[in-house]
């Protein structure tokens, strides 16, 4: 009986471990991608860009960010669900209501 449990949590552990280190990975590589749209601003004014087109791809570049923030496509309703979770105290069950 002990055997068998030891074999079993040989198989659970390291999945468990696989799937926190991948959620991890995620999260590091959203942050990284937020970071790479707020580098681009600078760079349009570098290279010496109409001011209505960088008016622009700053609003595309604020959609994007609230996307990768919310997983909302649509700016408004994820504006107001960023403003919903901000203003109150919520936790991670809440959220995915509040979300659907």
């Amino acid at each position: 009986m002990n055997i068998e449990l030891l074999k079993i949590g040989g198989y659970i552990l390291p999945a468990a471990a696989m799937l926190l280190n991948f959620a991890a990975r995620f999260k590091t590589l959203t942050n990284e991608r937020i970071s790479v749209y707020k580098d681009i601003k600078p760079l349009c004014t570098a290279i010496e860009m109409k001011p209505y087109e960088i008016k622009e791809i700053d609003k595309e570049i604020n959609n994007l960010i609230l996307f990768e923030a919310t997983r909302i496509r649509d700016p408004l309703l994820a504006q107001q669900h960023l403003k919903k979770l901000s203003c109150n105290d919520i936790t991670d069950i809440q959220e995915l209501r509040i979300k659907n």
